[in-house]
């Protein structure tokens, strides 16, 4: 992964997010790292939150990662357009292990209940890319 200059800062009840990727891999993923209380729930099924994006374009993605590492992706199923708010939905189930980034795990499959920690980002061939999070939670369906 990259290591791109990212800025965060509460903004309008979210979280904004400014980011100029560097390198070839445009990678910018802002970890988010939970306390006990704010781990999913069990029979949460994945989180839901607003998505507005300011600036730049790209592939949204989450990124949970478990107690111990290992790291699995869930793609958006659709990301907003430029100046676009959207309630994003990603879910636990068909996530995909992060082969060839992420530390080995031992059963092989997403625990949600040992989610630590979540990144909420996008692959992008732009230069910069602005956007929003807010409203996050946890779902169940």
């Amino acid at each position: 992964l990259s290591d791109p200059l990212v800025l965060r800062r509460v903004s309008a009840g979210g979280v904004e997010v400014l980011a100029e990727p560097q390198g070839p891999d445009r990678w910018v993923y802002p970890r988010l790292d939970l306390i006990v209380g704010e781990r999913a729930p069990k029979g949460a099924t994945g989180l839901a939150f607003q998505l507005t994006l300011l600036e730049g374009s790209g592939q949204f993605r989450v990124i949970w990662r478990e107690e111990g590492g290992a790291g699995y992706v869930s793609d958006l199923v659709a990301g907003p357009n430029p100046g676009q708010t959207i309630e994003a939905v990603a879910a636990f189930e068909g996530a995909a292990f992060g082969t060839g980034w992420s530390p080995p795990d031992p059963n092989s499959k997403l625990d949600p209940g040992l989610v630590n920690a979540v990144k909420i980002g996008l692959n992008t061939k732009d230069a910069r890319v602005k956007y929003v999070i807010r409203n996050a939670r946890w779902i169940s369906f």
